[in-house]
């Protein structure tokens, strides 16, 4: 083996598909090809994550996921002798938890074994969550915030727990740019497919349905633009999460109540999201609460204007008036407002939507997040 390799391994929380999973995806693809880091991926079961894993050539295992009981501990310990077993069989110099949800036993395995670790933190987390969690496990050396926005609010409540030596840092999530003629040719099937008159404009909106995602702002913005004469068609992709099962037949019901089904459409869980969005010329991201943004970040390096809700990761991305628009929080006279100035304006989509590539392609490719990430791990290691 190469001396100059090293072996990372890499915790993932869910053996499903979801910003984080795409995010480590892209990492540990960036890193076999352009680094000396080769990564090692834990899955907690058998899923569509390792399935990519297999299609990719990235080396994976499936190790349980369980939680700390008092009354049933044998499952969690056993996982964790499980990831040590892992760690030495491949001489892993580095262990990278890719969720706080995970740290606890990544944290664990990395004391025992006196190794270096780092913690991605992908979403708010409350002071008692980090209380609890740096109760039971040491900090790590280093903490990965996925937007300034997530740092700012949870870097109070980190201060209590954290030394000054641990590393915090903002390192956007990786979003693939990839424009090639196959995903071009898609998109236009796409167009013509959705499409009811040869002047219809699409809006597309991509997000599982959940109350804080914003779904009713839009098509109320999308009913008072239908009134007005525009030629509009609203595409949802996303399904139904844990907790709010019944709310996308709920959002279909008011929708047959006042919009003629020809001019929205409900389309499911798309695994060819990118080929939607570049098939719409508006992209629209509503939602109340976003830590990141993923789904903006995807729209503007596909070259489309993004209308988003002036909170969260979104207010990092967009550039008001140049890459596109943030409106306030549950505004639906705003909504409308921008939409309809973006429906009228052919030259001001485009001109948004090629701003908007360039800034994603500064802020969020894949070479420089892997970069930013390798800095990071070398830092911890030389």
């Amino acid at each position: 083996m190469d001396e100059n390799i090293r072996n990372i391994l890499s915790v993932e929380n869910s053996s499903e598909l979801g910003g984080a999973n795409f995010s480590l995806l892209s990492l540990a693809t960036g890193l076999c090809l352009n680094s000396r880091y080769r990564p090692t991926i834990v899955c907690p079961r058998e899923g569509p994550m390792c399935d990519l894993c297999k299609e990719k050539h990235l080396s994976y295992m499936v190790i349980p996921g369980a939680k700390p009981s008092r009354v049933w501990p044998f499952p969690f310990w056993k996982r964790i002798e499980s990831i040590k077993k892992l760690v030495r069989s491949i001489d892993a110099r580095l262990i990278h938890a890719n969720a706080t949800s995970v740290y606890l036993s990544a944290g664990l395995v990395a004391r025992q074994l006196e190794m270096p670790s780092v913690m991605h933190v992908r979403c708010l987390t409350s002071d008692e969550d980090f209380r609890w969690l740096f109760r039971h496990c040491p900090p790590p050396d280093a903490i990965v915030f996925i937007s300034n926005y997530i740092r700012e609010q949870c870097v109070g409540s980190l201060s209590s727990f954290v030394s000054d030596s641990c590393r915090l840092v903002t390192i956007y999530n990786p979003i693939d740019d990839d424009l090639s003629p196959d995903l071009k040719i898609l998109a236009r099937q796409e167009h013509e497919k959705q499409i009811v008159t040869k002047d219809t404009k699409i809006i597309s909106m991509v997000g599982n349905f959940q109350p804080n995602k914003g779904h009713m702002t839009v098509i109320e913005a999308v009913k008072t633009l239908l009134r007005k004469g525009h030629d509009v068609r609203l595409l949802f992709a996303g399904k139904d999460v844990r907790g709010h099962e019944g709310f996308e037949s709920q959002l279909k019901t008011i929708c047959r109540k006042s919009i003629r089904e020809d001019r929205i459409r409900f389309l499911g869980f798309r695994r060819d999201v990118r080929t939607v969005v570049l098939a719409s010329d508006i992209a629209v991201c509503a939602s109340q609460n976003e830590a990141f943004g993923r789904t903006c970040a995807e729209a503007m390096m596909l070259g489309k204007p993004v209308v988003a809700t002036d909170h969260g990761g979104y207010v990092e991305q967009v550039l008001p008036g140049n890459t596109g628009f943030l409106v306030p929080l549950n505004n639906q006279s705003k909504m409308t407002e921008v939409l309809e100035k973006l429906i009228l304006d052919t030259g001001l989509r485009n001109r948004m939507g090629q701003a908007g590539r360039v800034r994603a392609k500064l802020m969020f490719s894949t070479n420089n997040h892997v970069k930013h990430m390798e800095d990071l791990y070398d830092s911890l290691l030389d």
